[in-house]
């Protein structure tokens, strides 16, 4: 059964729609902003159709971040297929409404919008017709706008999120305005597929490019320049800055493309910090290389390098990959990297082969003893996830395990089986009786 989330910022209506929605009224309705705190499930029946319906609490004074979102209403995101979105027709969209958007969109799911409270006077439709998805107006506390909304909905969910995903393999080419991202593309795929230019901002889209990585099929993806929060003016800003993020999400392996004259930059670290919070291969691509003196280059792999180290312990050999996109040099070099690196991402390790490497880890540098003098014993390791690979160890007392060890076998693990050019997560779990020795 295909399943539907609801959200939006505080009293635009959600519950009510969601009451209309599920013919239920199980979500509480009062003119009080907060009143819904909880994720309350209905169902959606529409002739011999069958869908689930959440509605969530409003996002009014909850930070919009992935990282430090609450755990089961990130399950949830996962688990749905469409997202509503709901505006209020007669406030507008507001500064919140614009960070509510861009945050949804980092879900790769397919959206559309509601504009409740539609019947009022005050409700200008044009108001709405910038916003990046399909949209469709309702009142729902009189129930009007139902069954444009619910063909809204079919229609939407018998549809991929983008036509792309046919290509399992994707890549994202991101970086500032007029790094040369179009110009790599060009070079890759031998044709010029892509407006270029030295004027900023050429590209005013994502551009879905298919190419070859090594005989397989793959869409290497052109985003529009990123901009600092500060220098996105209009909504066309916005809306390019919020589909450049669904890239990135929806993307296996990112290309951060920075010109090598201007060199990389606090904006450029921001970009970086993104794409691997967001658990994406990264490779650095310098471009304009040719336009670098010998005397520079040294200096300026360096500094990349020290920031990935201090930022990012656990990718040991970041992938800085020089490049001139213009003379397509190098390019053969930055296809076998990528390679190396798509790899890495889908590596599938057996158990029994990481168990032998903690027991030669533990046996190399045995952890400390506990706050209470007891030993930490690691009992088992076990691959958990895949695409970016994820560990899980088993240990009898996970709390008192220092950051330093924590950090000493992140960096064994990943030589080991050659994953040091990626992010991968190491976590620690307690045993069923962490006192059981």
């Amino acid at each position: 059964m295909k399943k539907i989330l609801l959200i939006g910022r505080t009293n635009v209506g959600k519950s009510t729609l969601f009451n209309l929605l599920s013919k239920s009224n199980s979500a509480l309705v009062l003119n009080q902003e907060n009143l819904t705190r909880d994720i309350i499930e209905g169902k959606l029946t529409v002739d011999n159709d069958s869908y689930v319906v959440y509605d969530s609490p409003g996002l009014e004074n909850i930070k919009l971040s992935w990282n430090t979102f609450p755990t089961l209403w990130k399950n949830i995101i996962e688990e749905v297929d469409l997202v509503i979105i709901v505006l209020d027709g007669i406030a507008g969209i507001t500064h919140r409404d614009d960070e509510i958007i861009r945050f949804a969109f980092s879900f790769d799911k397919t959206i559309i919008g509601v504009i409740n409270k539609s019947d009022s006077s005050k409700f200008d439709f044009s108001n709405f017709v910038t916003l990046p998805f399909n949209i469709t107006p309702v009142s729902a506390e009189h129930g009007t706008g139902k069954s444009q909304l619910i063909d809204l909905i079919q229609n939407n969910l018998g549809e991929s999120v983008d036509d792309a995903k046919a290509v399992e393999f994707k890549i994202a080419v991101v970086g500032r305005p007029n790094a040369g991202k179009s110009t790599l593309i060009n070079s890759w795929t031998k044709q010029d597929r892509l407006a270029t230019s030295p004027i900023e901002g050429t590209t005013r889209d994502s551009v879905f490019v298919p190419a070859e990585l090594f005989d397989d099929d793959i869409s290497l993806i052109d985003t529009a320049g990123r901009k600092k929060r500060n220098d996105l003016h209009g909504r066309l800003d916005i809306i390019m800055d919020i589909k450049a993020q669904k890239i990135i999400f929806s993307s296996q392996i990112v290309l951060l493309l920075i010109d090598a004259q201007a060199g990389m930059n606090a904006f450029d670290k921001r970009l970086a910090m993104d794409i691997i919070e967001k658990e994406k291969g990264i490779i650095i691509v310098l471009n304009k290389w040719d336009l670098i003196p010998d005397s520079q280059r040294k200096t300026i792999l360096a500094d990349i390098n020290h920031f990935f180290h201090k930022r990012f312990f656990q990718i040991t050999k970041p992938l800085i990959i020089p490049v001139s996109a213009i003379d397509k040099w190098n390019m053969t070099t930055l296809q076998n990297n990528i390679q190396k690196l798509r790899e890495a991402t889908l590596i599938k390790t057996k158990t029994n082969q990481l168990n032998k490497w903690l027991q030669t880890a533990v046996d190399k540098k045995s952890p400390p003893y506990s706050k209470i003098k007891r030993p930490i014993k690691l009992k088992y390791i076990t691959q958990t996830h895949f695409k970016p690979p994820k560990f899980t160890i088993f240990l009898n007392r996970p709390g008192d395990l220092p950051q330093g060890y924590r950090l000493y076998l992140a960096k064994s693990l990943a030589k080991q089986f050659q994953l040091e050019s990626i992010s991968i997560k190491l976590e620690f779990k307690a045993t069923k009786n962490p006192f059981v020795d």
